[in-house]
């Protein structure tokens, strides 16, 4: 009766599940230290989209190389906040993706448009 009692609704800590509470903040451009730190385990210290080693002094600017936390498939394109679908990428990569998709994403409207008439 005396003993401890362990927590019976169960615990994601340990078994990989990610929650909402870990990754909360991501699409605000808050990188969760936590996740940064767990994304640095699994992927090590180099930007996945060139290759080369990021930054990962806390700053508030932005320098080139700081890492930041990359969608693999961006959330507008129903992209999600689990670990599988997020990459370490340095600030100027991921500034770059954002761009080029956009830019995609505004031509295909535009090419899109046309074809309708």
């Amino acid at each position: 009766m005396g003993g401890r009692r362990g927590n019976s609704a169960g615990s994601a800590e340990g078994s990989g599940a990610v929650t909402t509470d870990i990754v909360r903040g991501l699409s605000k451009g808050k990188g969760h230290p936590p996740t940064k730190r767990r994304l640095r385990e699994i992927y090590g210290d180099d930007c996945y989209l060139c290759g080369k080693t990021m930054d990962f002094t806390p700053v508030d600017g932005g320098r080139k190389r700081s890492a930041s936390i990359d969608h693999v498939l961006p959330k507008y394109m129903g992209g999600t906040d689990e670990f599988s679908n997020l990459r370490l990428a340095c600030r100027a990569c991921n500034t770059f993706r954002q761009y080029i998709e956009r830019w995609v994403l505004k031509r295909c409207r535009q090419v899109g448009g046309r074809q309708k008439r």
